[in-house]
């Protein structure tokens, strides 16, 4: 039997250097830059953010395109009393993300908190791109 605790740190570093090698970020103004992430969503779609910067405070967001994406597709999202939009609050709850007015899913945070809210809001949105298996 092989032991993998022997090759922990190999693995360790293999799979960080996939996230690396596989991520980028793209400036695309003076206040706004655009994460390329190496994971997708239920569709298959690779999963971008994009991050403001106004007076200190990032906000990470996906742009509505989740939103969008799960509406085209039948999830039943405008209407706040159905179980799908149960489920999308649910999931933002869970997350500490928020829906804005734009269905845009957001989290702002400050720059120390910046990795933490990317990984986290790019979980968040695979959690709600997979509310398509229930509509």
């Amino acid at each position: 039997m092989e032991n993998l605790n022997a090759r922990r740190d190999n693995i360790a570093d293999n799979w960080l250097k996939f996230i690396g090698n596989n991520s980028s970020f793209i400036v695309v103004s003076e206040n706004k830059l655009r994460v390329n992430t190496p994971f997708s969503d239920s569709f298959g779609d690779q999963i971008s953010l994009m991050i403001l910067l106004n007076d200190n405070v990032y906000t990470v967001t996906d742009q509505g395109y989740t939103l969008w994406n799960l509406q085209t597709h039948g999830v039943n999202l405008p209407d706040k009393k159905s179980q799908d939009f149960k489920n999308l609050t649910s999931i933002l709850n869970k997350s500490n993300a928020e829906l804005t007015d734009n269905n845009e899913v957001q989290v702002k945070g400050n720059q120390d908190e910046l990795p933490q809210i990317i990984n986290d809001l790019a979980q968040t949105l695979i959690l709600i791109s997979g509310l398509i298996y229930l509509a």
